[in-house]
């Protein structure tokens, strides 16, 4: 799919469905494909860039789905950097919440 059609159908499948699905048609889609959500609009941190979805390809890319990306819909990440990105962070969330504990 492309990141429109990707985007559009994650979107339909988690917040539009305007459709004849059942609640538990609806269910099995969000236990399907809910981890894709990202970010919404609901408040999140990056207010006002609208929803976002992550989805990782069979080949490793991570894709970054979201309509206000400055050069499109889309931004991909190689798979291996998005991990150490996560293991960095994780890391650094630590030190700091072992940092304010001992400030306590």
């Amino acid at each position: 799919m492309s990141d429109k059609q990707l985007w559009d159908r994650l979107d339909w499948l988690l917040y539009v469905g305007d459709d004849d699905r059942t609640l538990e048609q609806c269910s099995q889609d969000w236990e399907q494909y809910g981890e894709c959500s990202f970010l919404t609009n609901w408040g999140e941190q990056f207010d006002g860039n609208g929803k976002s979805f992550i989805v990782c390809t069979p080949s490793g890319v991570v894709r970054i789905l979201n309509q206000s990306l400055p050069n499109g819909i889309s931004c991909e990440v190689p798979l291996c950097d998005v991990l150490v990105a996560i293991s960095e962070y994780t890391s650094w969330f630590e030190s700091e919440q072992q940092r304010f504990a001992e400030k306590k």
